[in-house]
């Protein structure tokens, strides 16, 4: 195998996964998923496109129309304002929905940034990857945990260390959300 390959063993079924020996990965009857080289937007936290709040069915058949499922094809085909102008011709998706659903796409690839830390984060106008890495720990937690205490959007406010945690992340992943220029 190539050295630029992941080879990701998974077990066809969770049934199989308890009945096979770990070290017969063949009899387990494993599906080998392989990814190259990355090019373009980031894979490994990529989900598919219905799983992103706000997106109605005519957008994501619209979407997937032209061959965008998932978050890191939304982020490739309309992370830059160029290529959001185009996909927003060839779909019929006005540019502003395709800005939100790529930002939403965009901050999905933090760990730890659920549904609703992604709505506190929007409100306080962190809305994508590049605008959190901007961010200073100590002042998105106060900011979140004010937030939380006034609308109750949550259980809890996330603690200090998920959002510096969230920070570093942001500040090591690639960039795929361009400011609309």
């Amino acid at each position: 195998m190539p050295s630029n390959v992941v080879d990701l063993r998974l077990p066809a079924s969770p049934r199989e996964a308890a009945m096979v020996a770990p070290e017969d990965p063949a009899k387990a009857g494993v599906r080998v998923l392989r990814r190259g080289r990355q090019q373009g937007a980031d894979r490994s936290m990529s989900l598919h496109v219905s799983k992103l709040r706000g997106i109605s069915n005519q957008v994501r058949n619209l979407l997937k129309r032209q061959g965008v499922t998932y978050t890191h094809q939304l982020l490739e085909a309309a992370g830059r304002p160029e290529r959001r102008r185009a996909l927003a011709a060839k779909s019929g998706i006005e540019e502003a929905t395709l800005l939100r659903l790529t930002c939403r796409a965009d901050l999905a690839r933090i760990k730890g940034i659920g549904a609703i830390f992604a709505d506190m984060l929007e409100l306080i106008g962190v809305d994508r990857v590049s605008s959190l890495a901007g961010q200073d720990p100590v002042a998105l937690y106060k900011s979140l945990h004010e937030l939380n205490a006034a609308e109750r959007f949550a259980r809890r406010a996330p603690t200090q260390d998920e959002v510096a945690d969230w920070i570093a992340q942001a500040r090591a992943l690639p960039r795929f959300v361009d400011p609309d220029s």
